[in-house]
């Protein structure tokens, strides 16, 4: 089996103080790590969505600093992963494609921090003011819309790759009775020609000046 650990290797990346959003491209018979570096005492969410490829499944497993599987998934589609009692290192997690042959799979993974998210939107210096307030409500809202949508757009993708995949299935399937059905007509046509024609039978003369005994019968 051909192993690529890859680093970094996405199509779309977006990074903020709450974390990082990754859409990339798993290939067949593969695997592809991430690496994120966690502090101690801090709750971490690791999401992730399969959207399109295959049975939208493929195998997930989270290291932790000391090689130690956190969380080890067979053919998930959708998984969010709480990470609640972590240590000062770098975790590893990885996504596997080795048991498709031939299918490539394409994955979302958000990966943040939720006290960060709450320090962005909630941090202020001075006493609590209406304006104050409101901005905090206005950026968490803000962030909650963000999210929505974010997810939206995975369900959109996923609806629409798979009613790609299913246009492609009745279109083969389609074309393949057709062709049926044709090969049964010529077939019934030749086989009702065979039950009209008759065959032809040919007599031959004896020859003249035989000899013999002539033998007759009652």
């Amino acid at each position: 089996m051909d192993v690529h650990v890859v680093l970094l290797m996405f199509f779309a990346l977006y990074e903020s103080s709450a974390g990082s959003m990754i859409t990339f491209e798993l290939e067949d018979r593969s695997v592809q790590c991430f690496f994120n570096t966690l502090s101690k005492g801090t709750v971490y969410y690791l999401d992730f969505q399969v959207l399109s490829g295959g049975n939208y499944d493929v195998d997930f497993t989270l290291f932790g600093p000391d090689k130690r599987i956190i969380k080890n998934l067979q053919r998930a589609s959708y998984e969010s992963i709480t990470i609640d009692d972590t240590v000062d290192g770098d975790y590893k997690a990885c996504f596997g494609n080795a048991f498709s042959a031939m299918t490539h799979k394409v994955v979302f993974f958000s990966w943040y921090n939720a006290s960060e998210m709450e320090e962005t939107y909630g941090s202020q210096v001075g006493p609590d003011t209406l304006f104050a307030l409101t901005t905090r409500q206005i950026g968490l809202n803000l962030h909650n819309i963000t999210a929505t949508q974010q997810r939206e757009r995975m369900i959109h993708t996923i609806s629409y790759n798979f009613g790609l995949q299913l246009n492609s299935r009745v279109l083969y399937w389609s074309i393949g009775h057709s062709l049926l059905v044709i090969l049964v007509g010529i077939g019934q046509v030749f086989l009702l020609r065979s039950f009209f024609s008759t065959p032809t039978t040919r007599h031959t003369a004896p020859a003249s000046g035989s000899t013999g005994p002539m033998r007759y019968g009652f």
